[in-house]
């Protein structure tokens, strides 16, 4: 059976809201829902239509900004007392455990205790993930293995004579694969390393995270991160088989779509990819390789939805919650939009989203495909935070240190020293 974002074919778990059935005449509660637009924010609200029609003394409504202006924007609703009564926010751009910290969301644990909620069909990792100073502000609604992915033109291998990526590629067969495919204008590799979320698992890849465990130090000058960013500069400069900075499309994915690179180093926001490529070649996508020391890129990351403490009608927001971090919902957002539209395609937060026949036999992709996200889940530890949760400016000081690798920059200890000690000033500030 396939759903569509558009309709309601899905049967699944859908979540009627208990609280507050308004005796006749009484006016409704209004639930006020922030979300970012795209894929997010067309499920919020064909969920939000969904959830009002199940119970109308409760109305859903969705507001939706755009992901780049998301932290600014909600600082000035939180600065003019305008907060709605739930909000998305991320454990990776550390917007979720610093609001969570800073009391903008309201401690859930009370509601899961007085109704013995069950956290089984989420992932260990997310559960954990929701935790900050020993309680949960919100529940998992997107799950991410970061950009942990090696998506590869099958086309191209098969063309080339070459075996196809599989978990266990080596980073030797990987390069000797790169090279052997670029050729004229076609590259063997993209990663965009600048991307946000591409250093952390290149990190983790050669074994060793940004942070320290206690999210105390930072570490982008360890012996491991300047490997991993040598890696990096090496495949840009040196070996060519990854696009110069000149050369980076507007949008990431568009090099592989078009044919111009043979592989993708991304996450499960792309994996609607599919949409786009249609019969254009044939693809697929594996874990990206190991590092030097066996360690997987995988860092678990997720999107979570909280109810703010500004809210009136927490008891109703509490509901509204368990719509958005359902069942339903998770396989709603891994089914992905339409073409050109944000077709993101990262699914919810929960082992049955990802064992669902909806996404085993979606046609945008394969089981195959989602049977590797689902392994990279697997596979992924967690990612450590700066201790002050200050992750967006620090992801500032990295994505334009990146920048300056892939303009050419080497990767030098002195360089790296310089990026560390403006990431650890940044670290010395409170939360």
């Amino acid at each position: 059976m396939k759903a569509t974002l558009g309709g309601g074919a899905l049967a699944l778990g859908a979540t009627a809201l208990g609280p507050a059935r308004r005796a006749a005449g009484q006016e409704p509660i209004e639930i006020r829902v922030h979300s970012n637009v795209g894929v997010d924010g067309d499920v919020v609200r064909q969920r939000s239509a969904e959830m009002t029609a199940e119970n109308p003394a409760v109305v859903v409504v969705p507001e939706l900004f755009v992901q780049a202006e998301y932290f600014q924007k909600f600082q000035v609703l939180i600065a003019g007392g305008q907060l709605g009564d739930v909000m998305f926010s991320s454990t990776f751009t550390g917007t979720y455990p610093l609001w969570a910290a800073r009391n903008v969301y309201t401690p859930l644990d009370d509601f899961l205790a007085a109704e013995d909620f069950d956290p089984s069909p989420y992932f260990p990792a997310a559960w954990e993930g929701q935790t900050v100073n020993g309680q949960i502000y919100g529940i998992t609604y997107k799950a991410h293995p970061s950009s942990a992915l090696l998506y590869y033109n099958r086309t191209m291998f098969d063309a080339a004579g070459l075996p196809e990526p599989t978990d266990e590629m080596t980073l030797d067969e990987f390069v000797e694969a790169a090279e052997a495919l670029t050729a004229g204008d076609v590259f063997g590799y993209y990663a965009q390393p600048s991307h946000f979320q591409h250093y952390p698992t290149a990190a983790q890849q050669f074994g060793r995270q940004l942070f320290s465990a206690d999210g105390m130090t930072a570490h982008f000058n360890s012996e491991e991160s300047i490997a991993a960013l040598r890696f990096d500069y090496d495949n840009i400069h040196v070996r060519a088989i990854h696009p110069p900075r000149e050369l980076a499309p507007e949008n990431p994915r568009d090099l592989f779509v078009n044919g111009r690179v043979a592989m993708y180093k991304s996450g499960t926001w792309d994996i609607s990819l599919g949409k786009q490529i249609v019969d254009a070649f044939e693809w697929g996508m594996v874990q990206f390789p190991v590092g030097p020391g066996g360690d997987r890129a995988a860092v678990f990351t997720q999107d979570c939805m909280g109810v703010t403490e500004a809210s009136p009608h927490k008891a109703e927001a509490w509901e509204v919650v368990k719509g958005l971090t359902n069942q339903r919902t998770g396989i709603l957002l891994g089914l992905g939009g339409e073409p050109d539209t944000g077709n993101s395609g990262t699914a919810g937060g929960r082992i049955d989203v990802y064992e669902s026949e909806e996404l085993q036999t979606n046609p945008d992709y394969t089981p195959e495909v989602n049977e590797a996200r689902y392994r990279a889940l697997q596979a992924a530890v967690p990612l450590n935070l700066a201790h002050n949760y200050r992750m967006t400016e620090i992801q500032t000081v990295v994505t334009a240190a990146m920048d300056e690798l892939w303009a050419g920059t080497a990767p030098e200890q002195a360089w790296a020293d310089e990026v560390n000690s403006r990431i650890q000033d940044i670290l010395a500030e409170p939360i």
